[in-house]
């Protein structure tokens, strides 16, 4: 059995990240998978034919070249989700240039500003052919937008796949997860909002351009994580609407299968993003938040569970793929967005058997995954 190994440098649990998980779950009784995680990772994952290896967090990239240097030989093949990874192959290749290890860059950012662009190491490394076709395979991205705009910057990429950071199968089945686990009244909708709760994404204004919905029959839930305390702002901002039960704060991590249930619970997804100031963002991160398009994986999710959603107006690609395919709305910053929230309910059946054919033909992960798990076959 050949054997793969995958880079991945993050800090939470390692179930919180499906985008990667999925396809180490349609490959791991194909290929034998080493994980090189940080330690920070802090879930002992198990499944057939992989192990875990930790490395610290700040000395990651360090830890991969390492780990390479001992460990190179076994490899057929190395998927990168990190930049790092991309370091440490191309490290590995220019001093073994006569076995060099085939590469996949599996990227969910089109521009990895705190990590370095992936451009400066195709300057930095194609001068010594460490990074060149010979050894990078292919690159994986969301969508066909986001391939244009990596293609555009990254000239390093030629090959290039489209896989929707989606989910493995679909569900049309409704769960009372969340009204349980919350207390929330079975007479309620839930509008749904998951993922970051921080300063960069969260808009705080959410809440009031919802406020006609929260004090009819709906209920606004936020269910995500936070790394930079923003959620406390929320909760002093929120705090008369938490008091009245019309605003539900969560920032337990939950595992995939109680994520799951939470979004099946809901009535609407709200794949909300905060707009970004001009004069605080350079041109690269506004480029990279605004051409979101299938990287988000709360739009996806809840597709994957039935669910309609509403999005800003002003993001690459929505309003094609949710008003064109019927599937959601856009909507601008204001109180439109709860008469587009309206619009839905008022013909939720048709929008949720749209949201059915949309996912099952068009995201739905095992199925869109394949062509990239044959070229692998083929190479390694």
């Amino acid at each position: 059995m050949k054997k793969i190994l995958i880079f991945f440098r993050e800090d939470r649990n390692i179930e919180t990240y499906p985008y990667i998980l999925n396809f180490i779950k349609l490959i791991h009784k194909t290929y034998k998978i080493d994980f090189l995680v940080t330690s920070e990772m802090y879930s002992d994952y198990y499944l057939e034919n992989l192990t875990l290896h930790k490395a610290s967090k700040s000395n990651y990239t360090k830890s991969a070249v390492r780990h390479l240097q001992k460990y190179g030989n076994d490899y057929s093949f190395v998927i990168a989700y990190s930049i790092e990874g991309i370091w440490a192959v191309c490290y590995h290749n220019i001093l073994h240039f006569w076995k060099k290890i085939p590469l996949a860059y599996f990227s969910m950012e089109l521009f990895d500003v705190e990590r370095k662009c992936p451009w400066i190491i195709s300057c930095l490394l194609s001068f010594f052919n460490g990074l060149n076709t010979k050894m990078l395979k292919f690159s994986v991205i969301q969508d066909a937008k986001r391939a244009e705009i990596l293609k555009r910057h990254f000239n390093f990429v030629d090959k290039i796949f489209t896989l929707p950071n989606s989910y493995i199968g679909y569900t049309h089945k409704v769960s009372m997860f969340a009204h349980k686990k919350f207390n929330i009244s079975t007479n309620k909708k839930i509008l749904l909002y998951t993922g970051a709760l921080e300063r960069w994404s969260y808009d705080i204004h959410l809440a009031s351009y919802l406020s006609k919905l929260l004090y009819e029959d709906y209920v606004l839930l936020l269910s995500g994580f936070c790394r930079d305390s923003y959620v406390d702002i929320i909760l002093k901002e929120y705090a008369d609407l938490i008091g009245e039960n019309k605003v539900i704060v969560n920032t337990e991590i939950l595992n995939e299968l109680d994520y799951t249930e939470l979004v099946k619970s809901a009535t609407i997804g709200l794949v909300w993003y905060k707009k970004l100031e001009t004069n605080l963002h350079s041109k690269i991160e506004i480029e990279n938040i605004y051409s979101m398009g299938l990287s988000s994986g709360k739009l996806c999710k809840y597709l994957s569970c039935s669910i309609p959603v509403v999005a800003p107006s002003f993001y690459t690609g929505y309003k094609e793929l949710m008003e064109d395919k019927k599937i959601g709305k856009v909507s601008d910053y204001g109180e439109e967005l709860a008469d587009k929230i309206l619009t839905i309910v008022s013909d939720y059946a048709l929008y949720k058997y749209n949201v059915e054919n949309i996912y099952k033909n068009e995201l739905e992960y095992s199925k869109q995954s394949q062509p990239i798990i044959n070229e692998i076959k083929k190479i390694g």
